[in-house]
């Protein structure tokens, strides 16, 4: 939802959590919003809009993704936290939702990521540095969980794009425009990037199928 909505494109929402390791309270009521002032536009965004709570752990999680996801085009998704010290879910989120796809007959994947995991075609550099000694530290643990979600989704055969986001700033304000990054550069982009952004991108390329089975680094400008 922080991607602008079209007339011209249906939505389908889904929340997908463990309970057992988060707890059944959910909604824009128990999440965090930064800044403050934000919450008000998401509330606006989110009036009308049915959103389908899923379960990882439980029994009926595929079918219940495979319901949400038929006759869909494509399916954006962020199987679980990045940040260290919560429940690791992307790997376990990944393997429902490319099983849910399958089944549905949708083969088109636009799945979050992480810059620091695999080939992210940054230079060496101070955000690359920095990066690394967060991946082999306090970050270790969502790395490895990332790396095998990256796994699940390239091992799928679908039509997939994993999206690796530099560091995503609640704070930071959009600014309607970013940088996709799909080969080696000289130039690395800022170390942060707006959530807003890095939605309203991978909304764009799950319609613009402007990659397939690749991976991309996105940015700044």
């Amino acid at each position: 939802m922080h991607a602008q909505q079209s007339a011209d494109i249906e939505l389908r929402a889904v929340a997908i959590s463990d309970e057992t390791k988060y707890g059944s309270d959910n909604g824009l009521a128990f999440t965090e919003v930064k800044p403050e002032a934000r919450r008000v536009k998401l509330e606006e965004a989110l009036q009308g809009v049915d959103i389908l709570n899923v379960n990882l752990a439980a029994a009926d999680a595929g079918s219940k993704l495979e319901s949400a996801f038929r006759g869909c085009s494509a399916v954006v998704a962020a199987p679980g936290s990045r940040q260290p010290g919560l429940a690791n879910t992307c790997e376990l989120g990944a393997r429902i939702i490319v099983g849910a796809m399958k089944t549905a007959g949708v083969e088109r994947l636009v799945v979050l990521s992480s810059m620091g995991v695999g080939n992210d075609f940054i230079p060496a550099g101070f955000a690359k540095y920095l990066m690394k000694v967060m991946m082999v530290t306090y970050m270790a643990q969502p790395k490895r969980d990332l790396v095998a979600m990256e796994q699940v989704v390239r091992d799928s055969n679908l039509d997939y794009v994993i999206v690796r986001p530099m560091g995503v700033d609640p704070d930071e304000l959009p600014q309607g425009k970013w940088r996709v990054i799909d080969a080696p550069v000289k130039r690395a982009p800022p170390l942060t990037v707006a959530k807003e952004d890095v939605a309203q991108y991978v909304l764009t390329e799950a319609l613009s199928r402007a990659h397939s089975q690749a991976a991309v680094t996105v940015g700044k400008p």
